[in-house]
């Protein structure tokens, strides 16, 4: 049987804290599942009960033939059992052995000479052979990550887990080693399961996504899949959509729907399953503008939006404007196009937004009462 790893479990800490999980993944594919989400949305949890490190309450894991946690089987393997990798926040080298000593610590059982070579090996694919006789106080962040990670792997493991390996190295050094890793993971060739709230690493490392709030996963698949079209609202803001609004589809045709948001109509490409209300999600940097008095030249840009800046704000490398189109559009430019396009609060503009460029994402049950809810209060009340 292939090597595929399956959670489904459930790990209660009170009536009030819960979190559930259910996802798959091949070994073949080499692929990284990505836990996304906020602090305390259960993300480290999950993975501490694959790595057998918390004892679920109900469910199974499996990796292949071999069932490492069976609640109602009362099967619960070890954790040195599972033959699995672990690398946390913090590194846990060993402070008085040097980067070989390190590496090399998981092979304790085979004959020296191959675990020289074995090393040499590792220290040379990790970029750290001319590390080998330091300590760790001695080498960098970025070295002392690679050493932990060459000792995870050199032992092999089935599966590695990884709880933001990368948290404690600063932005420039955490960007730089993004490619490094995706390397590492391709070469590893077993599944890969890495805890991140970082939007972009989890963009830039994953190839499935499992979102998590409150202890639930609300969405997952492919990465792409998942960051292209989400599926529920705080999804959605979490994946970095920057404009919400909820409106009414109104017209029908061709695969394109025109939807109504207040007064404002948007026009975007329909789902087959698309109910009458939904929610229009757009990323600012989809948002383009132009000033009003500049002629109107001929485009395929079917959203034209009438509008004032209402803010300008940094955003990194970029900036942020906000548009009062009768709603807050949030609009992502490059500093040039802030300057060429002189813009300040209060200023006319003009946002473009192309049909396929805006998403549409269903309203919840949930959302629909909860808006029936305070109708119905506020009728009391008046």
């Amino acid at each position: 049987m292939n090597d595929l790893l399956r959670v489904n479990l459930e790990k209660a800490y009170s009536s009030d804290v819960v979190i559930r999980a259910a996802f798959s993944m091949p070994a073949e594919e080499a692929g990284v599942q990505i836990l996304f989400g906020p602090s305390a949305s259960g993300k480290s949890t999950v993975l501490r009960c694959v790595a057998g490190l918390t004892k679920p309450d109900r469910g199974k894991i499996a990796c292949g033939d071999d069932v490492w946690f069976d609640a109602a089987g009362r099967i619960d393997i070890a954790t040195q059992k599972r033959r699995i990798g672990l690398l946390f926040q913090q590194h846990a080298l060993f402070p008085h052995l040097t980067v070989f000593e390190n590496v090399a610590y998981g092979l304790r059982e085979i004959h020296p000479a191959e675990r020289r070579r074995l090393v040499g090996e590792y220290l040379e694919r990790f970029r750290i052979s001319e590390c080998a006789a330091r300590l760790p106080h001695q080498i960098s962040g970025g070295q002392q990550q690679r050493t932990a990670l060459a000792r995870t792997l050199i032992v092999k493991p089935r599966v590695l887990l990884l709880d933001e390996p990368l948290s404690s190295l600063d932005t420039l050094l955490r960007e730089k080693l993004w490619t490094e890793l995706r390397e590492l993971f391709t070469a590893f060739g077993k599944p890969v399961i890495m805890v991140t709230h970082d939007r972009r690493e989890a963009i830039a490392l994953g190839t499935h996504l499992a979102v998590l709030k409150d202890g639930e996963i609300l969405q997952q698949g492919r990465m792409a899949d998942v960051f292209s079209s989400p599926q529920h609202v705080d999804v959605a803001r979490m994946l970095g959509v920057e404009t919400i609004l909820t409106g009414v589809i109104t017209r029908r045709e061709a695969g394109m729907a025109v939807v109504k948001v207040a007064e404002q109509e948007f026009l975007a490409v329909c789902p087959e399953d698309a109910q009458e209300r939904v929610h229009v999600c757009i990323r600012g940097e989809d948002v383009t503008l132009r000033r009003s008095a500049e002629p109107v030249d001929v485009t395929s840009v079917r959203n034209q939006l009438r509008g004032k800046v209402h803010s300008i704000e940094d955003a990194g490398a970029l900036k942020q404007v906000q548009v009062d189109i009768g709603h807050l559009l949030t609009a992502l430019v490059t500093r040039h196009a802030a300057e060429e396009l002189q813009l300040a609060p209060g200023i006319p503009i003009i946002a473009q937004i192309k049909a396929t460029a805006i998403h549409l994402m269903p309203v919840s049950v949930k959302e629909i009462q909860r808006v029936e809810n305070v109708n119905q209060s506020t009728n009391l009340d008046t």
